[in-house]
């Protein structure tokens, strides 16, 4: 829960600001929405990979992984502000964006860790944090505008503080997860299924209930995608308010 809270503040503002400050460096909405979507592309394959590797493998090293893909992904935004740069860390970053409990590594590493009878309430508890911290994500959003006004930094420079800002709470979360152990059992392998275990593809045999849930949730991805990421850009340009207005907003 304390890995997971300081990672969500840091993705709190990133979502908020991201999109508003690839639009001040000059970029195009087209160029804004290839770095948008390259994110979300290796975010699906990542959940896949690292699922399935962590069933054989083991849950924290993956956690540990993207706690460090994440906070990379904050310092190459603060050391460069390229279109290529930009894209090598929204790639490497989404190798460790969503930190939340629907992640596929935390949810098995719960899962693994928990009695059925606990599960509901230990999500629910993990989603009011994760909630609660990506709304003091969004409250420091404004910081850039802050320090541009009070420090005489520039656009570029102002944000760079943010991103350094960001990649400390997201290395702070290496330091909850590293006392973490893996649920192993006496023979070194992660508990898993029995579906995992048998020959059928992936270890999934009721793939039909997987692409039903799959369609239901396309619709709201789909929805998601077209106006979630950009939105903020979309107010600041044609409305003329920056993070520190949309911040409140958010929260």
């Amino acid at each position: 829960m304390y890995s997971m809270a300081t990672r969500r503040v840091a993705l709190g503002f990133l979502f908020l600001v991201r999109s508003i400050y690839f639009g001040l460096l000059g970029f195009s909405y087209t160029e804004v929405g290839v770095l948008l979507s390259l994110a979300t592309l290796v975010a699906a394959l990542r959940q896949v990979v690292f699922g399935v590797l962590s069933d054989r493998f083991g849950r924290k090293r993956f956690i540990l992984l993207g706690a460090v893909f994440s906070t990379a992904r904050l310092m190459i935004f603060a050391l460069r502000s390229d279109f290529w740069s930009l894209a090598l860390g929204q790639a490497v970053g989404a190798l460790g964006e969503g930190s939340g409990p629907g992640q596929a590594t935390v949810s098995g590493y719960i899962t693994d860790n928990t009695d059925v009878e606990d599960r509901p309430n230990v999500f629910t508890a993990l989603g009011i944090t994760n909630s609660l911290t990506t709304s003091v994500g969004f409250a420091l959003s404004g910081l850039p505008v802050l320090f541009e006004r009070r420090y005489g930094l520039t656009m570029i420079e102002a944000h760079a503080w943010l991103w350094w800002i960001g990649a400390f709470f997201s290395a702070l979360s290496i330091f909850f997860i590293l006392p973490m152990r893996d649920n192993r059992p006496a023979n070194g392998k992660i508990d898993v299924t029995e579906s995992v275990a048998n020959d059928s593809f992936m270890g999934v045999t009721s793939w039909g209930d997987i692409i039903k849930f799959s369609l239901v949730r396309s619709t709201s991805g789909l929805g998601y995608g077209l106006i979630g990421s950009l939105l903020p850009l979309y107010f600041s340009n044609r409305y003329g308010v920056g993070s520190d207005l949309l911040g409140p907003v958010y929260e």
